[in-house]
């Protein structure tokens, strides 16, 4: 099923997921595991978009939903790089 394209309405016992099998043209999950972090949570592990793909993801995409949250995920960014200088 994550192989194909779209989104992916899935149930689990940690709650609902809807994993996009692609977010563009030649963005599937290869292409994206080098933008990625790695987090564990009870003990699996999951890998998300760093915060400057997510960024170039939710811009791209233009819904409101994803723009609403983008300058506070901007200003994030800021404030981490703030921290690396």
């Amino acid at each position: 099923m994550l192989a194909g394209r779209g989104q992916i309405n899935l149930s689990t016992s940690l709650g609902p997921i809807d994993p996009l099998c692609q977010l563009d043209e030649g963005q599937g999950y290869d292409e994206l595991l080098p933008h990625s972090v790695s987090v564990r949570d009870e003990g699996r592990l999951l890998h998300v978009l760093d915060l400057p793909t997510l960024i170039a993801a939710k811009t791209k995409a233009g819904r409101p939903k994803d723009r609403i949250v983008l300058p506070i995920l901007i200003a994030t960014l800021q404030e981490r790089n703030k921290g690396k200088q």
